[in-house]
């Protein structure tokens, strides 16, 4: 039978002077952001229950206008979808396909930041994930992941307007439980 999780956050709150030693938060690049607010959605369907596809939404705003030192100014925001689809053969053998679209809307002068000039910037994020685990006994699990990732400038962020940058990467985990 079809089953529709949910889990919709009614809102996000980190504050510029929040500090912790662990992980809390990403959006693309940007790891463990602080001065923002916002909500968050996700929802994934169990077709079967080896097949679960997800999608996620995210508003984020500045809490505070810190555009004069490098951060985030009174009008920015970020945007963010996921969507990706998770296929569980047994418990032996996972694939998946996930991808990430994180989009920046910097507004006016952010005189921290002189790489972004005056105006407005909308810089984009894309990821792709391709991902595949592989269980070697009951208590340790072999996972494979190849990304490819693009970040076009729409502005001028780490070069001029318009500017692109493209990778890829390949790594291997080693996880074990004891």
């Amino acid at each position: 039978m079809d089953q529709l999780d949910k889990d919709l956050s009614a809102a996000k709150y980190v504050d510029e002077l929040f500090y912790n030693p662990a992980y809390w938060a990403r959006f693309g690049n940007w790891i463990n952001p602080v001065n923002f607010r916002g909500v968050e959605f996700r929802s994934a369907l169990n077709v079967p229950q080896e097949l679960n596809p997800a999608v996620g939404l995210d508003f984020f705003n500045p809490i505070h206008d810190r555009s004069g030192v490098g951060g985030f100014g009174a009008g920015d925001d970020i945007n963010r979808v996921l969507a990706g689809v998770h296929w569980k053969a047994r418990d032996a053998v996972g694939l998946g396909i996930d991808w990430e679209g994180v989009r920046y809307h910097l507004r006016g002068a952010h005189s921290g930041i002189p790489l972004l000039g005056p105006g407005n910037v909308h810089a984009a994020e894309n990821y792709i994930d391709f991902a595949t685990s592989y269980r070697l006994t009951s208590n340790a699990q072999l996972k494979l992941l190849y990304q490819i990732a693009s970040f076009f400038g729409h502005g001028s962020v780490l070069g001029g307007a318009g500017t692109r940058y493209s990778f890829s990467a390949f790594a291997v985990q080693v996880a074990a439980r004891f």
